[in-house]
């Protein structure tokens, strides 16, 4: 959580971004252990509040294993669609693809 404070702030100091993927895994498998998924997913999306661009959240396991895709959709912005095709800058395309639309991993 603190580097990811500090690299938000970091980023604000930096030249302009266009846009931020996360790539995932933005809280820990052992939250759902101790039933505390939605308090840390919040923390965490309160760091990101002040990034300096949009961000773009990419499903990883560890979400899957803290929510199912429901929960995940509804609790986590800019995290749906799950197959994404992306024209943020000009000449180049960004796919975003489920690596988990397949899995045994999922709550629920």
């Amino acid at each position: 959580l603190e580097a990811l404070k500090m690299a938000v702030e970091d980023w604000k100091k930096g030249p302009p971004l266009l846009f931020i993927a996360d790539l995932g895994d933005i809280i820990d498998q052992q939250c759902e252990a101790n039933n505390d998924s939605e308090r840390a997913l919040q923390l965490v999306l309160d760091a990101w509040q002040d990034a300096p661009a949009e961000v773009f959240h990419l499903m990883g396991n560890h979400e899957l294993y803290n929510f199912n895709r429901e929960e995940a959709k509804a609790l986590i912005p800019n995290i749906f669609p799950w197959y994404r095709n992306l024209r943020l800058v000009p000449g180049w395309r960004f796919l975003i693809l489920d690596a988990y639309e397949l899995n045994v991993i999922e709550k629920g």
